[in-house]
C-alpha cells in the first residue's frame, strides 16, 4: 500500500569550467510504499561498498513524472527525500509494467 509521501529530486547539471554545476533542481512529491532491505540485498550492497538504507516502491507513472527534459537530454531523479532526510538512488528496478523499486542510500 502506497501510504508514504516521498519527494523525487531531479537535478539538471552542466559542465562549466571543467566542473559539474547544478543548473536546476526539480522536486516532485509522490506516494510510495516503504520496504525493508532484505539480508541478501544488504550484504550484496556491502560487498560493493554501498550502505543501503531502504527501498521504496512506487508507480512507474509517478517516477516518470519526475523526469526532466533539457534539450535532447533526459534527467532522471537521483535523490529521494523521506522524513526530511535525503537519500541517493543507487538502483531503480522496474518490477512490473506499473511498479518500480528504488534502492536508497542515506546521504551523509
Amino acid at each position: 500500500m502506497q501510504n508514504e509521501a516521498i519527494t523525487l529530486v531531479t537535478i539538471v547539471s552542466a559542465l562549466q569550467s571543467g566542473f559539474k554545476t547544478e543548473i536546476s533542481r526539480t522536486e516532485t512529491e509522490v506516494m510510495a510504499e516503504r520496504k525493508s532491505v532484505t539480508y541478501k540485498e544488504f550484504y550484496e550492497a556491502q560487498r560493493n561498498s554501498l550502505n543501503v538504507s531502504m527501498i521504496v516502491k512506487l508507480n512507474v507513472d509517478d517516477y516518470d513524472s519526475a523526469i526532466v527534459m533539457d534539450g535532447n537530454t533526459k534527467y532522471r531523479p537521483t535523490i529521494v527525500i523521506y522524513d526530511d532526510i535525503e537519500y541517493r538512488i543507487v538502483r531503480a528496478y522496474q518490477t512490473s509494467k506499473v511498479k518500480i523499486e528504488l534502492t536508497l542510500q542515506e546521504v551523509e
